[in-house]
């Protein structure tokens, strides 16, 4: 629970612990209104389910954006992701698909990018399902906070906090799966761009 309290937040946390809070931020995530397509013989899990062309279950019928749900470019399981930049490419890609054009979505990577109070906060890929499987790298300089999460040699996600240059190559990276030996020494080292201009030219 959260209650007010002299200018002051009070948190019950499920514990029994209270916290004394400035600010509380709810992230609560989304919840797609499927409640149209029930018996319309559309597939649903969380959100209606799409393949690479955001084509339902049902020929001719598509989805697109946060009611729809589809493979992610990381993990490689379907979720919904309820981003503006997956709803333009999703748009796009349905449209041309109705329009008769054969294409598929070139992208389907979360990204999250908002700015708490002034403070620039960008995470890109897998962050949160962290295993075994994976190793993370973080650092934190001032107001600044970088976590790189690796699986193996490949890069799958990123935070960044305050500092946020590079968020768009590190999103490239992830995107297109490059796979270097020394991929991860030189991101901990800060050499986003020159990581990415060897990565693409295949001499990391």
């Amino acid at each position: 629970g959260i209650e007010a309290r002299r200018g002051r937040l009070s948190l019950s946390l499920a514990s029994g612990t209270r916290v004394q809070a400035q600010v509380a931020i709810l992230a609560t995530g989304v919840a797609p209104n499927v409640g149209l397509l029930e018996g319309s013989g559309v597939r649903v899990a969380t959100g209606a389910l799409v393949n690479d062309y955001c084509e339902t279950s049902v020929q001719g019928v598509y989805a697109a954006g946060d009611v729809a749900e589809a493979v992610d470019g990381v993990t490689g399981q379907s979720r919904v992701n309820a981003t503006i930049l997956n709803a333009v490419e999703q748009g796009r890609v349905a449209g041309l698909n109705m329009a008769g054009v054969r294409a598929p979505c070139l992208r389907n990577v979360q990204v999250n990018a908002f700015t708490p109070l002034g403070l620039p906060c960008i995470s890109i890929g897998e962050v949160s399902g962290v295993d075994k499987r994976h190793q993370e790298l973080s650092s934190m300089s001032g107001e600044s906070y970088r976590k790189l999460v690796f699986e193996g040699d490949r890069l799958v996600g990123a935070v960044l906090i305050g500092e946020v240059d590079g968020a768009g190559i590190l999103a490239n990276l992830i995107e297109r799966h490059e796979s270097h030996p020394n991929l991860r020494k030189e991101l901990d080292k800060g050499n986003v761009s020159l990581t990415y201009a060897k990565a693409l030219a295949g001499a990391v």
